[in-house]
């Protein structure tokens, strides 16, 4: 309306036009007026049939930015996302159907586990989430569609004469960088990743405690360290030139997965005639958890201890002064060790 003269509608509406001459021009001016706009509406509307974004653009320009500010594992989301954009990133958003979705996620499912797939559709939805947030879309196409069926979850807990053996293996590790940090999450239940990833300013002073600042959730953990978890980390110190604890060989960073030390461990513990069932890293978080329920008898103070992130769970169990937090988790590492005791790797 920006074209319309303000000052010929005022005129049209004035009362003192009488003349005949007069009243006729004014009706034709209101006529050409409201042509005017119908016009300028019919021309609105076309323009917003005709502007319809492209999904790659959209991730491109939009997902991977929100994604950059809003997720912990930034590139894990981007990767999973990328599949999209290459599969319909030259439809348009209003373009893309259930089916897309269901064909895509087809496609994927026999590369990769349920859980996994079950990421992707969550991904994907989310990429739509926002296209309705930003008013390109009335409706998620993902809404609505079948959750894939996850696999009964892992119950593996190692037996104490399994821990044994691996604590014997793991401090004769010709990896002593990787096997610390096993150790580390065998005494503290964390998740490997957060372990890996320590860094030294994260540690107390006297290093009673550890802060990390995101966890998987999003939310910060303070972890009380046991004797036996300030010992790792003490014994990790005298390996670590710089910023992370657990430094990789370029100095650079801190080390990735530490998945060839964990098959020399599960190689050991096999020909040693104690491996009770495959196991994995994560394993060992879920064997604190359990032992430390076994001591102390409070799953509530090992729901804090673990520091889980499903909200509808967090939001019914109470919290426990450091105090507490740190005799319960001595308490699991002495029943972890079963009455032995650390005694790390001689330097070369």
């Amino acid at each position: 309306m920006g074209n319309i003269d303000t000052q010929l509608i005022e005129n049209i509406n004035n009362n003192s036009i009488q003349s005949p001459i007069e009243v006729y021009t004014r009706q034709s001016e209101r006529q050409h007026i409201i042509g005017k706009l119908v016009q300028l509406l019919e021309s609105e509307t076309l323009d917003d049939d005709e502007y319809d974004e492209l999904l790659g653009d959209f991730i491109t320009d939009i997902v991977k930015p929100w994604s950059l500010q809003n997720h912990r594992d930034h590139k894990g989301f981007i990767r999973k996302v990328e599949k999209l954009k290459k599969c319909y990133g030259h439809l348009s958003l209003r373009g893309v159907r259930k089916k897309h979705i269901m064909l895509l996620l087809n496609d994927i499912a026999p590369t990769v586990q349920p859980p996994t797939l079950g990421k992707y559709q969550s991904a994907f939805s989310k990429v739509f989430s926002l296209a309705v947030a930003m008013d390109y879309l009335d409706k998620n196409p993902c809404q609505g569609l079948p959750r894939p069926k996850n696999n009964p979850p892992r119950t593996r807990v190692l037996e104490l004469k399994e821990v044994a053996v691996a604590i014997e293996a793991l401090l004769q590790d010709q990896n002593q960088v990787q096997a610390l940090a096993i150790l580390l999450c065998l005494f503290t239940g964390l998740r490997q990743g957060n372990v890996i990833s320590i860094e030294l300013s994260w540690l107390s002073n006297d290093y009673h405690i550890l802060n990390i600042p995101m966890t998987k959730s999003g939310k910060p953990q303070q972890i009380a360290l046991n004797h036996i978890g300030r010992s790792i980390v003490l014994e990790a110190l005298s390996y670590s030139p710089g910023k992370y604890l657990f430094t990789s060989l370029t100095g650079e960073s801190h080390i990735s997965k530490p998945t060839t030390c964990m098959n020399r461990l599960r190689q050991y513990m096999q020909d040693k005639g104690v491996l009770n069932g495959h196991f994995t890293c994560h394993d060992l978080r879920r064997s604190f958890a359990s032992y430390q329920l076994r001591t102390c008898g409070d799953i509530r103070l090992v729901q804090q201890s673990l520091g889980h992130a499903d909200c509808k769970t967090t939001q019914i169990y109470t919290y426990h002064a450091d105090d507490r937090l740190l005799e319960a988790s001595e308490q699991t590492a002495d029943a972890l060790l079963n009455g032995s005791s650390l005694s790390f790797k001689q330097k070369s």
